[in-house]
């Protein structure tokens, strides 16, 4: 069974640890769930996820209300996107349906070599590709765009801190 029928599900179900959320107290308050895929210490998901919140922070993420963010071990992230059919150098992918956005581990740690590969395939520094990944994996998820030029331009209005204009329809 993949990610995309019941992700969230198979993540609990396989022993993941329980997600962190936040907000402030009151109906109208949006919930961010941070979940830490199989295999991280405690520690390591705690440490790694306050750079992930960090990077999310800086786009308003909580804007999109009830939305799960999901760091994937390094070790199993090619596994996860062969098995979409997905670029295994793509270092975050977003199911809308779910309403989850998962991130490959490497980007929240200055010292894998992942990280150093990644950093190599697309010419920047990993903070800096964290940024990109975040800024473009909103853009699918602000506008529920499937369309990869689309969300790019997206991205880029993020970047530059224009006003997003989303052509897709909410669903």
């Amino acid at each position: 069974m993949s990610h995309r029928t019941c992700p969230l599900f198979l993540l609990f179900l396989c022993g993941v640890l329980a997600p962190v959320t936040h907000g402030q107290a009151g109906p109208k308050s949006p919930i961010e769930h941070f979940v830490c895929h199989t295999g991280f210490t405690p520690d390591q998901c705690r440490i790694r996820m306050s750079v992930l919140k960090r990077a999310l922070g800086k786009y308003h993420a909580d804007d999109l209300g009830e939305w799960s963010w999901v760091l994937v071990r390094t070790v199993d992230w090619k596994r996860i996107l062969d098995s979409r059919g997905f670029d295994s150098n793509s270092p975050a992918f977003t199911y809308l349906p779910g309403k989850e956005t998962f991130f490959d581990d490497a980007l929240t740690t200055t010292d894998s070599v992942r990280g150093i590969q990644l950093m190599e395939i697309w010419r920047m520094p990993i903070e800096e590709l964290l940024d990109k990944a975040v800024r473009h994996e909103l853009a699918h998820a602000l506008c529920h765009e499937k369309d990869e030029s689309k969300a790019r331009m997206l991205e880029e209005r993020l970047r530059s801190r224009t006003p997003t204009v989303c052509t897709t329809p909410a669903t």
